[in-house]
């Protein structure tokens, strides 16, 4: 048990990232902007996409519970671009389908 930096209130689970009161973030060493650890650059974002819409969406998730606990901004990203890219993939197909490109293959 411990009392949050922001409000003082007493918090019971020491595992709580952010205060229920006030919202304080309770473990600023975690912070990736505080920590200097930064996200996914944007050849590892495209990277990773490609490697979504081409294996499919089990890439991104095996990198995000790689990465979740050591590299939190990194694993946000790969959560986010892996979303991305399920809507990415089958509009791509849907266009080249459309375009007769898929079709005459």
């Amino acid at each position: 048990m411990f009392d949050c930096p922001g409000c003082g209130s007493r918090i019971d689970d020491v595992r709580k990232r952010f205060c229920g009161t006030c919202g304080a973030n309770l473990r600023p060493e975690a912070s990736p902007l505080l920590s200097g650890q930064k996200g996914l650059g944007i050849e590892e974002k495209a990277g990773i996409c490609v490697g979504n819409i081409c294996l499919s969406p089990l890439l991104g998730t095996v990198l995000y519970f790689v990465w979740k606990d050591d590299k939190p901004a990194k694993a946000d990203d790969v959560c986010m671009v892996t979303i991305a890219s399920l809507f990415v993939g089958p509009l791509i197909a849907f266009i080249l389908y459309s375009l007769g490109i898929v079709g005459g293959l």
